[in-house]
């Protein structure tokens, strides 16, 4: 059935959804375009995704549009990512985003709009958690440890703090004192 919906679709719509196997949850508009790595407008490609129902469009916690993959359907997409031999390219875009997004949350988790930041903290968490194993994995202990560190008021805040020190404790070698110490 998934290979049929194949057919029916444009060779950049194909691309984008092989890509967006990356991806852990829900995402934003802004995670698509970052996980592509194109400056091409995703909006038509996505569209069609959705008008095909391989992409789900799902709640947001803030008024940006959020879109989700069945699992079934993210694995599928996910092999056929891999059999592009983009799998390594995107799932590092991936990780890079996602840890530049922690680090920019890290000052606005002190803000008047705390409660905004952990909402959109909390429909990434599965991104997050995913690009910090990417990075650990890439053995870029020291980025791992900023994302941790990063984040940890929210992970404390909305009942993550086990999975938090979890995460810290696999922080390898590779990491700074000083990223370590923020950690």
């Amino acid at each position: 059935m998934l290979e049929w919906s194949m057919d029916l679709l444009e060779p950049e719509e194909i691309a984008l959804f092989e890509r967006l196997a990356v991806v852990s949850g829900g995402f934003s508009l802004d995670s698509v375009e970052a996980v592509t790595g194109e400056g091409a407008d995703v909006l038509p490609a996505l569209g069609a995704l959705v008008d095909q129902s391989l992409v789900l469009r799902v709640p947001s916690p803030d008024q940006q549009p959020r879109f989700r993959l069945l699992e079934p359907v993210r694995q599928f997409a996910m092999q056929r990512l891999h059999a592009s031999g983009l799998a390594t390219a995107t799932a590092d875009r991936h990780a890079a985003h996602f840890h530049a997004r922690a680090t920019a949350s890290a000052a606005l988790l002190d803000g008047p709009d705390l409660v905004a930041v952990l909402d959109r903290l909390d429909a990434d968490h599965a991104n997050l958690r995913s690009a910090y194993l990417r990075l650990l994995e890439l053995d870029r202990d020291g980025d791992a440890a900023e994302l941790a560190g990063s984040i940890w008021l929210y992970l404390a805040l909305r009942g993550h703090a086990r999975e938090g020190l979890a995460w810290l404790e696999r922080i390898g070698p590779g990491a700074s004192d000083v990223a370590r110490c923020r950690a």
